[in-house]
């Protein structure tokens, strides 16, 4: 007797039902002038492709000197889309303070949630096209210590893009892992942005690891 094969399985790693956790953290000094709105432009887009996602919290935040948060940990079916008011140019850069900031609140929201389930995945993309000049509670002593405890984490994924090769070298000297920083030109963000971005949903939907981040090298000058 014939019978009809079955399809075949997907692979387990393909198979992934955890949570993403995605943060976005923006640059909105004034030397953003000529940029905000394409960096603005690829965070609606990613606010768009993440409510494709099953199970995801977004949380965005934009910074001068000071930090503000757009959307705080939510579905991205409810996260609006930023407009100029939410997103600007505006003061100078606070960067060590929204990282460092950044990075422990997540930690603390996603703790008191219950913590990390085996699938699940976080990641945390920062974008700049400057260097730190504003920041009041992190130095780049306190900075590099925040920074080193959730590099290596295992689930959180760091990425840092960057237009100007000072704040890449800071980056370097803080010990972000190189691996996971992206120096892009003036009018690449958009593009640049958007990859990462997609690719990040891939790492979480496949599973991957921190080596397994290849898709970017066209973006890589750092």
């Amino acid at each position: 007797m014939k019978t009809t094969p079955q399809p075949p399985k997907p692979a387990d790693h393909q198979l992934n039902d955890g949570t993403l956790h995605y943060v976005m953290i923006a640059d909105a000094s004034g030397s953003m002038h000529g940029t905000v709105e394409h960096v603005r432009e690829s965070i609606n887009t990613q606010i768009l492709e993440l409510r494709e996602l099953p199970k995801a919290w977004v949380t965005v935040r934009v910074f001068d000197n000071r930090q503000m948060t757009v959307h705080d940990c939510v579905r991205p079916a409810s996260a609006s889309l930023l407009t100029p008011e939410d997103y600007d140019a505006w003061g100078s850069t606070a960067l060590y303070d929204a990282v460092a900031g950044g990075l422990l609140d997540a930690s603390t929201r996603i703790e008191a949630s219950g913590g990390l389930g085996d699938d699940d995945t976080v990641v945390v993309l920062v974008f700049t096209d400057g260097m730190e000049n504003a920041s009041s509670k992190f130095t780049a002593e306190a900075f590099q210590e925040v920074l080193s405890s959730f590099m290596d984490r295992p689930k959180w994924h760091l990425l840092f893009v960057g237009s100007d090769p000072e704040v890449m070298d800071d980056m370097k000297r803080r010990n972000w892992r190189t691996d996971m920083m992206f120096e892009v030109r003036p009018g690449e963000e958009r593009d640049a942005l958007n990859v990462l971005a997609r690719e990040a949903r891939e790492v979480h939907r496949l599973k991957k690891e921190k080596s397994e981040w290849r898709a970017f090298n066209r973006f890589k000058r750092g």
